[in-house]
């Protein structure tokens, strides 16, 4: 863990243009695999949603050209970082790593966040 304004060296291309979370994992695990480590996939959710709220990072996933041309904000993986930007073989989290739970989970706790606010 590094402090929000920490840059981290482990997706050239994007260190020093986001914040980065690391999902203990294998790229290699399927779907069911991750899902079964549901607790540390909402824990890193609920970051991602804190993070989206600190810093008004809208909660959806680029596209690649949205990334390549660092106009948008929101949410990548490492595998797409290497693959836009050609600087790096990582491949993580893998295909099977279950985006769509993910972002409805950080949805989901960016709209507690914001009713917390709210009160």
């Amino acid at each position: 863990m590094l402090p929000d304004l920490v840059i981290p060296w482990g997706a050239p291309g994007a260190n020093s243009d986001g914040l980065h979370i690391e999902i203990c994992g294998f790229a290699k695990w399927d779907r069911a695999q991750w899902r079964g480590h549901e607790p540390m996939l909402r824990r890193s959710a609920f970051k991602v949603a804190k993070w989206c709220w600190l810093y008004d990072i809208p909660a959806r996933w680029l596209t690649d050209t949205q990334l390549a041309n660092g106009t948008a904000r929101g949410l990548v993986t490492h595998v797409q970082v290497s693959k836009v930007f050609k600087r790096s073989s990582h491949w993580d989290p893998g295909p099977g790593f279950p985006k769509d739970v993910f972002l409805q989970w950080v949805t989901e706790y960016l709209a507690e966040i914001e009713g917390e606010r709210d009160r």
